[in-house]
């Protein structure tokens, strides 16, 4: 009986101290998530950039279409290049001397505080 009593304690102990956390474990998952979203939508559009800055240089303007160009220069197991972390498509945002890409992020509106973007210049970029 102590035996048992030694093997079953310490479940005790851990089902005492986790109580009433589950919600606090759903929220540290649910951060965790967000986190891996950001880092690698931002990741993506480091990448992404890169590969327009020398489109931009090789062409002297955008791709026609933005989602078939990231699908055919980019593979990504299980996950649609053309689309963010969060589902949404990447909006390529155009001035005169620059060029952003975007991801909406979370809250799927552009653009609002969490968005995601980097630049780069088309100064210099284009064949004469």
């Amino acid at each position: 009986m102590i035996r048992l009593l030694w093997r079953v304690f310490p479940i005790f102990i851990l089902l005492y101290t986790l109580r009433g956390t589950a919600a606090e474990y759903g929220k540290y998952f649910t951060m965790a998530k967000q986190a891996s979203q950001y880092a690698m939508t931002y990741m993506n559009l480091s990448q992404y950039v890169a590969l327009l800055q020398t489109y931009y240089t090789e062409h002297g303007n955008p791709p026609p279409d933005l989602s078939s160009f990231l699908r055919s220069n980019f593979n990504i197991k299980g996950h649609d290049p053309s689309l963010d972390y969060w589902d949404n498509p990447y909006q390529l945002i155009e001035t005169e001397n620059q060029f952003s890409l975007t991801s909406c992020g979370a809250d799927k509106r552009c653009p609002t505080e969490d968005d995601l973007s980097q630049s780069a210049s088309k100064k210099n970029l284009a064949l004469p």
